[in-house]
């Protein structure tokens, strides 16, 4: 299964090791609040 983080622009993780679904839903929360973060694949097919 796919697994991902996301983090922030200083490499601290935020959210960690969650399916896909799961990290777009998050990461839609963090650009709502305008918090600038990058999405990285961990785990999994690809």
């Amino acid at each position: 299964m796919n697994k991902w983080q996301i983090k922030n622009m200083s490499g601290l993780v935020l959210v960690d090791n969650v399916t896909h679904a799961i990290a777009l839903e998050m990461l839609a929360i963090l650009q709502l609040h305008n918090i600038p973060v990058t999405m990285h694949h961990v785990g999994g097919a690809a």
